[in-house]
């Protein structure tokens, strides 16, 4: 610290750090916090002078052992596993995506992957094996314009090698974001992250769907991305009309299949159950077009059924927090949100693509099992098989006693009482005649109108009526899923 003659320029630097207010005790906790810096500084020197020398300073609890260094500190909690996927701390901007795009994908190419070097890392994984074939079987079917049928057309490597991707080199990312129309005809979006929001839905190929089986059909495929990518590609084959580079966005994915054993539905009263197929079988693992993509899914896994590790051995393409296991099976959320709802249900306006694969009729079939009890004559016989006949009849009549006149017994004296009020009062003046003429116009509108009234109020069927013909029998509640 300063002292001397110098000490008052230390203390007019302080004031100018002050408000000026009362600056006397702001003064003094300055030079309080100056003097904690300094003792703080001077005791680490102490510390680095006393490893160096291998002498135990005051106050540490643990001896140090002479000649030897200090034992680094171990680290708490779980081994730091590896992913593929990009983490929170790698930055790939995303702009803001236009609703006219079916989906968006940045252009960055930060993030890029050596070919041949992430073979020779990673080939023996379980995941991995068979990745740079798929690939190009896959880049292949869209340069050459086939359509997605559910597997990949599988090339020969003569063919394989008219597609080179430039430098050897895909390039990550870390987002996908999916434009969808709603089924109330709105524009709505989904991310795709393969580290947090990683599972997608797209729509099943035809033939899966009008299959010999119609109850074993099912309008979704579903998978979970696990690597969101783009290449810049060159295609020498037939059909190529330029040399140069395009760009192509696909996604690695994972696939689910269904399962079989428990069928799900709007019929079997439960959701739809799936699972991870077995990277064994060929098919476990592929690439997809983003354009295929129709939107997010929602899935719930089968706590039941517990977790597995026979699917999927010790993998990169896991996500950290699955420890290399994976829930055995998984439920299809298809309550999420109401449009999801629509898409299993049918009848969407905005679900363009499921409206001819998904139709509300065969859906609501199952709401309402039982068909209405069969009568042989609705307008004879009520529930209780009474003669409806005898009763309508005879509501009738009474009906055309009280209806005779059109009016009812109060109107009726009073009409009477007016004709004698007229006998009373002839010879009267013009203009009087003219004043009762017009009350007795007002009042025979008025008797139409009650008429008409209770006319209306006979045609109306009441929860009473008699009349009613029996209402057909639902099924007790919609349904449980």
């Amino acid at each position: 610290m300063i002292k001397g003659e110098c000490e008052h320029k230390r203390v007019k630097k302080m004031y100018a750090r002050t408000n000026k207010r009362e600056h006397e005790g702001q003064i003094a906790i300055k030079g309080h916090r100056e003097g904690l810096l300094v003792k703080i500084k001077n005791k680490e020197e102490d510390l680095k002078l006393a490893d160096s020398r291998g002498v135990n300073t005051p106050g540490e609890d643990s001896p140090i052992i002479f000649g030897l260094p200090r034992q680094p500190k171990k680290k708490r909690g779980r081994p730091k596993k590896a992913f593929f996927a990009l983490g929170i701390e790698d930055s790939d901007c995303l702009p803001q995506t236009s609703f006219h795009a079916h989906h968006h994908i940045s252009d960055s190419q930060r993030f890029a992957v050596d070919i041949p070097k992430f073979l020779a890392e990673y080939g023996e994984d379980p995941g991995v094996k068979g990745f740079l074939p798929l690939l190009k079987d896959h880049l292949l079917s869209r340069l050459t314009g086939r359509d997605f049928d559910g597997d990949e057309h599988v090339f020969s490597d003569d063919e394989r090698d008219l597609v080179k991707i430039v430098d050897n080199r895909l390039f990550r990312h870390k987002v996908l974001r999916i434009n969808y129309t709603t089924y109330d005809m709105r524009r709505d979006q989904d991310s795709i992250n393969p580290r947090t929001h990683a599972d997608i839905m797209v729509l099943s190929p035809e033939e899966d769907v009008e299959g010999q089986n119609p109850n074993m059909a099912h309008p979704y495929w579903y998978a979970r991305v696990v690597g969101v990518f783009h290449a810049k590609v060159k295609y020498f084959g037939p059909g190529s009309s330029s040399s140069e580079s395009q760009k192509l966005d696909f996604l690695w994915v994972r696939w689910f299949g269904r399962d079989l054993s428990a069928l799900g539905g709007f019929g079997k009263r439960r959701l739809h159950r799936i699972g991870f197929a077995d990277s064994e079988q060929p098919g476990a693992f592929g690439f997809l077009d983003p354009g295929l993509v129709i939107r997010s899914v929602h899935l719930i896994p089968a706590f039941h059924y517990g977790r597995t590790t026979a699917k999927l051995g010790p993998s990169i393409l896991r996500q950290p927090q699955d420890l290399d296991e994976d829930w055995d099976l998984y439920y299809v959320n298809i309550f999420v949100d109401r449009d999801m709802f629509m898409r299993f249900l049918g009848g969407g306006i905005g679900h363009k693509a499921t409206r001819l694969i998904v139709k509300i009729a065969d859906t609501l079939q199952h709401f309402f099992k039982k068909k209405a009890a069969a009568v042989e004559d609705p307008s004879e016989m009520d529930d209780e098989g009474l003669d409806l006949d005898a009763l309508v009849g005879a509501d009738l009549i009474v009906e055309d006693d009280g209806a005779g006149s059109g009016v009812d017994e109060d109107q009726e004296d009073g009409e009477v009482e007016g004709h004698e009020e007229d006998e009373d009062e002839e010879g009267g003046d013009e203009d009087e005649d003219e004043n009762e003429n017009d009350d007795e116009e007002e009042d025979e509108d008025g008797d139409e109108e009650e008429d008409e009234e209770e006319d209306e109020e006979e045609e109306d069927l009441g929860p009473e009526d008699e009349n009613r013909e029996p209402d057909g029998e639902y099924d007790s509640g919609y349904a449980a899923f």
